[in-house]
Protein backbone atom coordinates (compact mmCIF):
# COMPACT_ATOMS: atom_id res chain seq x y z
CA UNK A 1 0.00 0.00 0.00
CA UNK A 2 1.55 3.32 -1.21
CA UNK A 3 1.94 6.08 1.29
CA UNK A 4 0.41 9.37 0.46
CA UNK A 5 2.64 12.42 0.46
CA UNK A 6 1.79 15.13 2.83
CA UNK A 7 0.22 17.83 0.63
CA UNK A 8 0.49 21.39 1.78
CA UNK A 9 -2.30 23.68 0.87
CA UNK A 10 -1.57 26.47 -1.71
CA UNK A 11 -1.86 29.81 -0.10
CA UNK A 12 -2.59 32.83 -2.38
CA UNK A 13 -1.06 36.12 -1.32
CA UNK A 14 -2.05 39.61 -2.33
CA UNK A 15 1.54 40.94 -1.86
CA UNK A 16 3.02 42.73 -4.96
CA UNK A 17 5.69 40.73 -6.83
CA UNK A 18 9.27 42.16 -6.70
CA UNK A 19 11.86 41.56 -9.46
CA UNK A 20 14.94 39.58 -8.60
CA UNK A 21 18.29 41.31 -9.19
CA UNK A 22 20.93 39.00 -10.68
CA UNK A 23 23.61 41.65 -11.37
CA UNK A 24 24.19 45.35 -12.16
CA UNK A 25 25.75 46.64 -15.44
CA UNK A 26 27.22 50.09 -14.98
CA UNK A 27 27.35 52.48 -18.10
CA UNK A 28 28.83 55.38 -16.22
CA UNK A 29 31.13 57.45 -18.51
CA UNK A 30 30.19 55.58 -21.73
CA UNK A 31 28.93 57.32 -24.97
CA UNK A 32 27.90 56.53 -28.56
CA UNK A 33 30.04 59.40 -30.05
CA UNK A 34 33.15 57.27 -30.76
CA UNK A 35 31.03 54.92 -32.83
CA UNK A 36 29.45 57.84 -34.71
CA UNK A 37 32.86 59.39 -35.45
CA UNK A 38 34.20 56.07 -36.64
CA UNK A 39 31.37 55.66 -39.15
CA UNK A 40 31.76 59.27 -40.39
CA UNK A 41 35.48 58.73 -40.89
CA UNK A 42 34.82 55.49 -42.74
CA UNK A 43 32.29 57.13 -45.07
CA UNK A 44 34.67 60.05 -45.82
CA UNK A 45 37.55 57.69 -46.50
CA UNK A 46 35.42 55.69 -48.96
CA UNK A 47 34.47 58.86 -50.90
CA UNK A 48 38.07 60.18 -50.92
CA UNK A 49 39.66 56.87 -51.88
CA UNK A 50 39.59 57.45 -55.72
CA UNK A 51 41.26 60.90 -55.35
CA UNK A 52 43.90 59.55 -52.99
CA UNK A 53 44.56 56.71 -55.42
CA UNK A 54 45.11 59.21 -58.30
CA UNK A 55 47.59 61.24 -56.27
CA UNK A 56 49.50 58.15 -55.19
CA UNK A 57 49.63 56.82 -58.76
CA UNK A 58 50.87 60.16 -60.12
CA UNK A 59 47.80 60.88 -62.25
CA UNK A 60 47.02 64.00 -60.21
CA UNK A 61 49.99 66.17 -59.14
CA UNK A 62 49.74 67.96 -55.81
CA UNK A 63 50.20 71.68 -56.39
CA UNK A 64 50.81 73.92 -53.40
CA UNK A 65 49.90 77.58 -53.42
CA UNK A 66 52.81 79.94 -52.62
CA UNK A 67 53.00 80.41 -48.85
CA UNK A 68 50.45 77.68 -48.19
CA UNK A 69 50.74 74.06 -47.17
CA UNK A 70 47.32 73.19 -48.56
CA UNK A 71 47.09 71.43 -51.95
CA UNK A 72 45.24 73.22 -54.75
CA UNK A 73 43.96 72.15 -58.12
CA UNK A 74 46.24 72.30 -61.14
CA UNK A 75 45.55 75.40 -63.34
CA UNK A 76 43.37 74.92 -66.41
CA UNK A 77 46.20 76.18 -68.69
CA UNK A 78 49.58 75.15 -67.28
CA UNK A 79 52.39 77.61 -67.91
CA UNK A 80 54.88 76.39 -70.50
CA UNK A 81 58.35 75.99 -69.03
CA UNK A 82 61.00 78.40 -70.25
CA UNK A 83 63.15 76.58 -72.82
CA UNK A 84 66.66 75.90 -71.62
CA UNK A 85 69.31 77.88 -73.48
CA UNK A 86 71.56 75.64 -75.54
CA UNK A 87 75.09 77.07 -75.65
CA UNK A 88 77.42 75.90 -78.42
CA UNK A 89 81.12 76.45 -78.06
CA UNK A 90 82.39 78.49 -80.99
CA UNK A 91 84.86 76.30 -82.85
CA UNK A 92 85.77 75.09 -86.31
CA UNK A 93 83.23 72.71 -87.84
CA UNK A 94 80.39 73.78 -85.52
CA UNK A 95 76.86 73.04 -86.76
CA UNK A 96 73.72 74.18 -84.89
CA UNK A 97 70.42 72.43 -85.80
CA UNK A 98 67.22 74.44 -85.27
CA UNK A 99 63.74 73.74 -86.64
CA UNK A 100 64.82 71.82 -89.71
CA UNK A 101 67.57 74.37 -90.39
CA UNK A 102 71.28 73.91 -89.85
CA UNK A 103 73.59 76.83 -89.06
CA UNK A 104 77.23 76.25 -90.00
CA UNK A 105 80.40 77.63 -91.61
CA UNK A 106 80.80 80.26 -88.90
CA UNK A 107 83.72 82.55 -89.66
CA UNK A 108 85.18 85.90 -88.64
CA UNK A 109 87.04 88.07 -91.12
CA UNK A 110 88.34 91.21 -89.46
CA UNK A 111 85.16 92.74 -88.02
CA UNK A 112 82.66 90.74 -90.10
CA UNK A 113 80.93 87.63 -88.76
CA UNK A 114 79.50 85.29 -91.43
CA UNK A 115 77.67 81.95 -91.47
CA UNK A 116 75.46 79.73 -93.61
CA UNK A 117 71.84 78.62 -93.08
CA UNK A 118 70.86 75.39 -94.81
CA UNK A 119 67.21 74.34 -95.13
CA UNK A 120 66.84 70.59 -94.80
CA UNK A 121 63.10 70.60 -94.03
CA UNK A 122 59.96 70.89 -96.16
CA UNK A 123 59.20 74.39 -94.83
CA UNK A 124 60.75 77.26 -96.77
CA UNK A 125 59.36 80.18 -94.72
CA UNK A 126 60.63 79.15 -91.28
CA UNK A 127 62.60 82.39 -90.84
CA UNK A 128 59.55 84.40 -91.90
CA UNK A 129 57.20 82.68 -89.47
CA UNK A 130 59.60 82.76 -86.50
CA UNK A 131 61.59 85.57 -84.90
CA UNK A 132 65.02 83.97 -84.87
CA UNK A 133 68.19 85.39 -83.29
CA UNK A 134 71.87 84.54 -83.22
CA UNK A 135 73.50 85.50 -79.92
CA UNK A 136 77.18 85.76 -79.04
CA UNK A 137 78.34 85.06 -75.46
CA UNK A 138 81.64 85.18 -73.63
CA UNK A 139 83.10 82.34 -71.55
CA UNK A 140 80.95 83.36 -68.55
CA UNK A 141 77.81 83.13 -70.72
CA UNK A 142 77.39 86.91 -70.66
CA UNK A 143 75.60 88.25 -73.74
CA UNK A 144 77.91 90.23 -76.03
CA UNK A 145 75.82 90.84 -79.15
CA UNK A 146 72.41 89.80 -80.49
CA UNK A 147 71.57 89.65 -84.20
CA UNK A 148 68.08 89.25 -85.64
CA UNK A 149 68.08 86.82 -88.54
CA UNK A 150 66.52 88.01 -91.83
CA UNK A 151 62.88 87.35 -92.69
CA UNK A 152 63.67 85.42 -95.86
CA UNK A 153 62.35 82.28 -97.49
CA UNK A 154 64.84 79.48 -98.08
CA UNK A 155 63.79 76.77 -100.51
CA UNK A 156 64.24 73.14 -99.54
CA UNK A 157 67.87 72.14 -100.03
CA UNK A 158 69.05 75.73 -100.47
CA UNK A 159 71.52 77.84 -98.47
CA UNK A 160 71.38 81.42 -97.26
CA UNK A 161 74.67 83.16 -96.52
CA UNK A 162 74.47 85.93 -93.96
CA UNK A 163 76.98 88.32 -92.43
CA UNK A 164 76.97 91.24 -90.02
CA UNK A 165 79.40 93.68 -88.45
CA UNK A 166 80.76 92.82 -85.04
CA UNK A 167 80.49 95.35 -82.23
CA UNK A 168 82.52 93.28 -79.77
CA UNK A 169 86.09 92.01 -79.59
CA UNK A 170 86.48 88.76 -81.51
CA UNK A 171 88.63 87.24 -78.74
CA UNK A 172 85.69 87.46 -76.31
CA UNK A 173 83.34 85.30 -78.39
CA UNK A 174 83.13 81.85 -76.78
CA UNK A 175 79.54 80.57 -77.13
CA UNK A 176 76.88 80.83 -79.86
CA UNK A 177 73.13 80.49 -79.33
CA UNK A 178 70.39 80.31 -81.97
CA UNK A 179 66.95 80.85 -80.48
CA UNK A 180 63.42 82.04 -81.16
CA UNK A 181 61.99 84.97 -79.22
CA UNK A 182 58.47 86.34 -78.93
CA UNK A 183 57.38 89.94 -78.24
CA UNK A 184 56.35 88.81 -74.75
CA UNK A 185 60.06 88.12 -74.12
CA UNK A 186 61.10 91.66 -75.07
CA UNK A 187 61.82 94.09 -72.22
CA UNK A 188 59.77 97.29 -71.94
CA UNK A 189 61.21 100.53 -73.25
CA UNK A 190 60.72 104.16 -72.26
CA UNK A 191 59.93 106.36 -75.28
CA UNK A 192 60.05 110.11 -74.70
CA UNK A 193 57.86 112.83 -76.19
CA UNK A 194 59.38 115.25 -78.68
CA UNK A 195 58.73 119.00 -78.91
CA UNK A 196 55.45 118.29 -80.74
CA UNK A 197 54.18 116.07 -77.90
CA UNK A 198 54.67 113.01 -80.11
CA UNK A 199 56.19 109.83 -78.78
CA UNK A 200 59.10 109.36 -81.17
CA UNK A 201 61.69 106.60 -81.53
CA UNK A 202 64.61 107.27 -83.89
CA UNK A 203 66.82 104.44 -85.15
CA UNK A 204 69.93 105.13 -87.22
CA UNK A 205 72.34 102.91 -89.13
CA UNK A 206 74.95 104.09 -91.63
CA UNK A 207 73.18 106.68 -93.83
CA UNK A 208 69.62 105.60 -92.94
CA UNK A 209 67.38 107.20 -90.31
CA UNK A 210 64.04 105.76 -89.30
CA UNK A 211 61.53 107.77 -87.24
CA UNK A 212 58.70 105.85 -85.58
CA UNK A 213 55.76 107.81 -84.13
CA UNK A 214 53.57 106.27 -81.42
CA UNK A 215 50.28 107.18 -79.78
CA UNK A 216 49.88 107.71 -76.02
CA UNK A 217 49.66 103.92 -75.53
CA UNK A 218 53.00 103.52 -77.35
CA UNK A 219 51.40 101.87 -80.35
CA UNK A 220 52.92 102.62 -83.75
CA UNK A 221 51.00 105.04 -86.00
CA UNK A 222 53.52 106.53 -88.48
CA UNK A 223 56.92 105.75 -90.05
CA UNK A 224 59.31 108.19 -91.73
CA UNK A 225 62.28 106.66 -93.55
CA UNK A 226 65.15 108.86 -94.79
CA UNK A 227 68.15 107.39 -96.61
CA UNK A 228 71.07 109.16 -98.30
CA UNK A 229 73.26 107.91 -101.15
CA UNK A 230 76.54 109.47 -102.25
CA UNK A 231 77.70 110.08 -105.82
CA UNK A 232 80.95 108.41 -104.76
CA UNK A 233 79.27 105.01 -104.93
CA UNK A 234 80.22 102.91 -107.94
CA UNK A 235 76.58 101.81 -108.37
CA UNK A 236 75.18 105.33 -107.93
CA UNK A 237 73.35 105.50 -111.29
CA UNK A 238 71.79 102.07 -110.84
CA UNK A 239 70.62 102.94 -107.34
CA UNK A 240 69.11 106.25 -108.47
CA UNK A 241 67.12 104.49 -111.20
CA UNK A 242 66.04 101.71 -108.84
CA UNK A 243 64.79 104.07 -106.13
CA UNK A 244 62.90 106.22 -108.61
CA UNK A 245 61.09 103.11 -109.79
CA UNK A 246 60.38 102.13 -106.20
CA UNK A 247 59.08 105.61 -105.39
CA UNK A 248 56.54 105.32 -108.19
CA UNK A 249 55.24 102.00 -106.82
CA UNK A 250 55.01 103.40 -103.30
CA UNK A 251 53.07 106.51 -104.34
CA UNK A 252 50.39 104.30 -105.88
CA UNK A 253 49.37 103.22 -102.37
CA UNK A 254 46.99 105.47 -100.40
CA UNK A 255 48.60 106.79 -97.23
CA UNK A 256 52.14 106.29 -98.51
CA UNK A 257 54.33 109.10 -99.89
CA UNK A 258 57.80 108.61 -101.37
CA UNK A 259 60.21 111.13 -102.87
CA UNK A 260 63.67 110.96 -104.46
CA UNK A 261 65.58 114.25 -104.35
CA UNK A 262 68.97 114.73 -106.01
CA UNK A 263 71.58 116.99 -104.45
CA UNK A 264 75.08 118.08 -105.39
CA UNK A 265 76.55 115.16 -103.45
CA UNK A 266 74.01 112.43 -104.20
CA UNK A 267 70.32 111.78 -103.64
CA UNK A 268 67.96 111.39 -100.68
CA UNK A 269 65.00 109.01 -100.50
CA UNK A 270 62.20 109.99 -98.12
CA UNK A 271 59.30 107.62 -97.47
CA UNK A 272 56.39 108.41 -95.13
CA UNK A 273 53.89 105.72 -94.16
CA UNK A 274 50.61 106.73 -92.48
CA UNK A 275 49.59 103.50 -90.77
CA UNK A 276 46.07 104.81 -90.21
CA UNK A 277 45.62 104.34 -93.97
CA UNK A 278 48.20 101.72 -94.94
CA UNK A 279 47.22 98.18 -93.98
CA UNK A 280 50.43 96.24 -93.48
CA UNK A 281 48.44 93.00 -93.20
CA UNK A 282 47.47 93.36 -96.85
CA UNK A 283 49.61 90.86 -98.75
CA UNK A 284 49.94 93.06 -101.83
CA UNK A 285 51.07 96.07 -99.79
CA UNK A 286 53.45 93.96 -97.72
CA UNK A 287 55.02 92.50 -100.86
CA UNK A 288 55.37 95.97 -102.42
CA UNK A 289 57.10 97.48 -99.40
CA UNK A 290 59.10 94.32 -98.65
CA UNK A 291 61.18 95.76 -95.83
CA UNK A 292 61.31 94.22 -92.35
CA UNK A 293 61.81 97.62 -90.69
CA UNK A 294 58.27 98.58 -91.74
CA UNK A 295 55.82 97.49 -89.04
CA UNK A 296 52.04 97.53 -88.95
CA UNK A 297 49.74 99.85 -87.05
CA UNK A 298 49.60 99.24 -83.32
CA UNK A 299 53.01 97.57 -83.06
CA UNK A 300 54.39 98.10 -79.55
CA UNK A 301 57.36 100.39 -79.06
CA UNK A 302 59.35 97.65 -77.33
CA UNK A 303 59.07 95.43 -80.42
CA UNK A 304 60.49 98.11 -82.72
CA UNK A 305 63.27 99.00 -80.28
CA UNK A 306 64.33 95.41 -79.55
CA UNK A 307 64.28 94.18 -83.14
CA UNK A 308 65.89 97.26 -84.72
CA UNK A 309 68.63 97.13 -82.10
CA UNK A 310 69.25 93.50 -83.07
CA UNK A 311 69.53 94.61 -86.72
CA UNK A 312 72.43 96.90 -85.87
CA UNK A 313 70.50 100.18 -85.49
CA UNK A 314 71.18 102.66 -82.71
CA UNK A 315 67.78 103.58 -81.29
CA UNK A 316 66.89 106.41 -78.95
Amino acid sequence: MRKKKDEKPIVLSNQELMPSVLGVISDKGKSFWPIIFFFLFLIGFIFALPMVSDYLSGKQPIVLNPGSSEPSQEPDHPVEPTPEIQYYEYQEGLTIPVGGMSFSNFAIDRRVFSFQIFNQSEVKNYLVQHRMYLELYDQNQTLLQRIKLPNENISVGDNLYYEFDLTVATKDIYYLVVSEKNPSDYPSVNIQKDENDTYLLTCAKDTRNLHYSFDKDLHLSRIEDIDNFSTARADYSDLLFEYRQQSGRYNAIDGLASNVAETSTGFTVTTIIDLNQVDMNNTSIRNTLDDEVYYGKGTEGKVVYFELSAMGYQCS
